[in-house]
């Protein structure tokens, strides 16, 4: 079973996605998840760090520019609608 190891660093570095990743699955962790925040919001989190662990399994390569900037993009407009606005940057 060939394993890959992928880390994002997304908001120029403040925030990361940490990817194992195999030819029949993987794993994620991430900085993203906020242990206080509102369920809706941490269960949308999930939904995009399970989406993005699914394109790397499926070979997508997440690690480009373009597609780094679309999780950004997906962040924000989560972070916009369902946490109250701000955003996810600091």
């Amino acid at each position: 079973m060939v394993k890959k190891e992928i880390t994002l660093k997304l908001f120029r570095g403040q925030s990361t996605m940490q990817m194992t990743v195999c030819q029949n699955g993987g794993s994620i962790r991430s900085s993203l998840r906020d242990r206080h925040a509102a369920p809706l919001f941490a269960g949308a989190i999930g939904a995009v760090e399970g989406m993005v662990l699914a394109h790397a399994c499926a070979g997508v390569d997440v690690t480009t520019p373009a597609y780094v900037v679309g999780i950004e993009t997906t962040l924000e407009a989560l972070s916009g609608s369902l946490a109250g606005g701000g955003g996810l940057e600091a």
